[in-house]
């Protein structure tokens, strides 16, 4: 009975570690990705913005131009405001309000286009990065990939550093893919 007791408990003791690993969940991999770098820096994100960044130059260009004249017409009131005549000068403050105001509105919609045509731009080629994130966390056993723009006041509470940063092989695994049939141009909605 003892050495019936003996084999029993012999036998728990080394069957137990391979019972308990082969229970054990296995242990997680967690990355993270600046997504929004990822998709800029790819070769159809660069060129796409590239090409935003022409469409809108006639916008800047005349926002520059609004701002110099703003800025003479301040420069005028302040050289030579106490020359002027009440009635002048107060038309010539009018004129700088109104400047101003309408300097401020173009150059707020100047930039809500130019996020909103970025952001198109970020989702047409976040859909097609997105398989390839996919394929990259499986072939490299991740469970959980964060989004390491907000890090550190977002969700992730700790990272390693570049060590978890996985944005830069993403960027070439997505570039090293078959070149797709070219995008519409930023601005125009591709109907597929």
């Amino acid at each position: 009975m003892k050495l019936k007791l003996a084999f029993i408990a012999l036998a728990a003791v080394t069957c137990t570690p391979r019972v308990l690993a082969q229970a054990a969940p296995a242990p997680s991999k967690v990355a993270m990705i600046d997504i929004s770098r990822a998709v800029l820096s790819t070769t159809e994100g660069k060129r796409d913005l590239d090409a935003l960044d022409k469409k809108f130059e006639s916008r800047r260009t005349a926002l520059q131009q609004q701002s110099s004249e703003l800025q003479g017409l301040q420069k005028q009131l302040s050289d030579g405001g106490t020359k002027l005549a009440d009635d002048q000068r107060a038309e010539l403050t009018r004129n700088i309000q109104q400047k101003q105001l309408t300097l401020q509105h173009a150059t707020e919609d100047a930039q809500a286009d130019y996020r909103r045509e970025q952001g198109e731009i970020v989702g047409r080629v976040l859909k097609k990065m997105a398989p390839v994130i996919d394929k990259y966390a499986r072939d490299n056993s991740f469970t959980m990939i964060f989004d390491a723009q907000f890090w550190p006041s977002g969700p992730v509470l700790w990272a390693s550093g570049s060590a978890a940063d996985i944005t830069s092989a993403i960027v070439a695994a997505y570039n090293a893919q078959p070149a797709a049939a070219p995008a519409a141009a930023p601005g125009t909605t591709n109907q597929n």
